[in-house]
C-alpha cells in the first residue's frame, strides 16, 4: 500500500529508521495509512508517522519473521546466562 509517495510497510517487515545520525532496526507490529507501530531491536517500541519519520523497508514479512526469531533466541540465551 502507498501513502502519497511512501510505501506502507506490512506487519512482519523489518524496517530501518534514520534519525539525527542514528540508525536503528525494528519489526513492524501494525501499520495503517497514518502510522507504523514498531518493536525496535533494543526492546523498545514506538509509533512512527510517514510525514515526519525517515523509514526504509529492509525486508518483507518472511525475512522480518526470521529476524524476530533470532532476536527472541538472543533474549532467551541472555536470560539463561544471568
Amino acid at each position: 500500500m502507498h501513502v502519497g509517495h511512501a510505501k506502507i510497510p506490512s506487519k512482519g517487515d523489518l524496517i530501518e529508521q534514520h534519525q539525527t545520525g542514528v540508525t536503528r532496526l525494528g519489526y513492524v507490529w501494525y501499520a495503517d495509512q497514518l502510522q507504523v507501530l514498531v518493536k525496535w531491536q533494543d526492546g523498545k517500541s514506538s509509533s512512527l508517522r510517514f510525514d515526519r519519520d525517515n523509514v526504509s523497508i529492509l525486508a518483507t514479512d518472511e525475512h522480518g519473521q526470521s529476524w524476530e526469531e533470532g532476536l527472541a533466541q538472543e533474549v532467551v540465551t541472555e536470560s539463561r546466562a544471568a
